[in-house]
């Protein structure tokens, strides 16, 4: 930040600039932003996560019944807030894919992973270190919230209209290409 805008931010906020703090963000989308905040003497927030050589797997699972999958809408305060997701989360240190589907749909829906079959898809998380791998998971038990807000079981096509997080849009968007050259065959 320019000393030229340090001094208007102290004009303006009428407090020193050691209690104003430059806040960067990131849009659904890639698209960034940033914003000046006067912290009252309260100390800086934590930096959002920033990408790196070495990102975080996180797994999503795919779990179908007949034509549907099962999807889940974020905690509003979590990043992708109120937006649809296949469930699951960041895997642990010593686990594998598997392991950490299990133990995400156990914490957050109650549901017991039965099978495992083969990554579907996988893409970086714009804006984050987050790289999500979609992995076919076989599940028993009817899901509780513990987490999520909703639950919705959709066909491809429904779940193309709904407002779904930006990779598992992606992922939707693979299965409807994989879905039409099937039906071209």
């Amino acid at each position: 930040m320019s000393s030229a805008a340090r001094r208007a931010i102290t004009l303006r906020s009428g407090r020193p600039t050691s209690e104003v703090h430059h806040v960067h963000n990131v849009l659904p989308g890639g698209y960034h932003f940033s914003r000046c905040v006067n912290l009252g003497g309260r100390k800086p927030p934590e930096s959002p996560p920033k990408m790196s050589d070495h990102p975080i797997t996180v797994v999503a699972a795919v779990i179908r019944c007949g034509d549907r999958y099962l999807v889940c809408r974020r905690p509003p305060q979590k990043r992708h807030g109120g937006m649809w997701e296949f469930p699951g989360g960041k895997v642990d240190d010593g686990e594998d894919l598997a392991q950490a589907a299990a133990r995400e749909l156990d914490e957050e829906l109650s549901l017991t992973a039965q099978s495992f079959g083969q990554v579907l898809f996988s893409a970086q998380d714009k804006g984050s270190p987050f790289l999500i791998q979609f992995l076919e998971v076989q599940a028993t038990g009817t899901p509780v919230l513990h987490e999520h807000t909703e639950v919705c079981w959709a066909t491809v096509q429904e779940l193309g209209n709904l407002s779904l997080a930006p990779v598992d849009r992606l992922f939707v968007e693979h299965m409807e290409t994989v879905e039409c050259s099937s039906r071209i065959k």
